[in-house]
């Protein structure tokens, strides 16, 4: 989270935080195969802007990484939860949605 609840205000600080994390709760890590985040704000982040695949694959490229914004209505994802959950090169919306992805962030 940012300040004044937490230390988050750039996108190093987020993949620094989950690594840190990662590594210190190897058995949860182990356990559930994944690393979930919550409270990152980009209204409150220095880019201004939400994370992408590639931030997020700074702290695994194995393991799938989501971060949940803190209003819990929008989440970043790496590439590793993107192919999980079905988004993969090529990919079209879903009938009557649209998937608003950026053009910064690349699909496998």
């Amino acid at each position: 989270m940012p300040a004044p609840d937490g230390t988050a205000i750039v996108f190093e600080d987020i993949t620094s935080l989950l690594v840190e994390w990662k590594d210190k709760n190897k058995e949860s890590v182990t356990k559930y195969k994944s690393v979930i985040g919550f409270g990152y704000d980009d209204a409150q982040l220095k880019e201004k802007t939400h994370p992408t695949a590639e931030d997020l694959d700074k702290v695994s490229e194995d393991l799938p990484v989501l971060i949940i914004h803190q209003s819990g209505h929008l989440a970043s994802m790496n590439h590793k939860a993107l192919e999980l959950a079905g988004y993969t090169k090529g990919v079209k919306d879903p009938h009557g949605k649209n998937l608003r992805l950026k053009k910064k962030f690349q699909l496998m």
